[in-house]
């Protein structure tokens, strides 16, 4: 089973979802953790090291419009 947790708050709140993720990655029912994540977030979740950090950048190259 996979799972995925989606932060895209401020980057406090991304420290404080590190635990979940971390039991997240100690359960053996689990072969694949990924946070989705701003870019600033994204980067603390490589440097945590734990799962894969997808970036959702809804107001850089991903906001839309013309």
């Amino acid at each position: 089973m996979k799972a995925v947790v989606l932060q895209s708050a401020f980057l406090g709140d991304v420290v404080f979802t590190l635990p979940l993720v971390d039991a997240l990655c100690d359960d053996a029912r689990y072969r694949a953790v990924a946070v989705a994540a701003t870019p600033g977030g994204a980067e603390i979740v490589r440097l945590h090291g734990r799962a894969f950090a997808l970036v959702d950048d809804k107001r850089g190259a991903d906001a839309g419009g013309d």
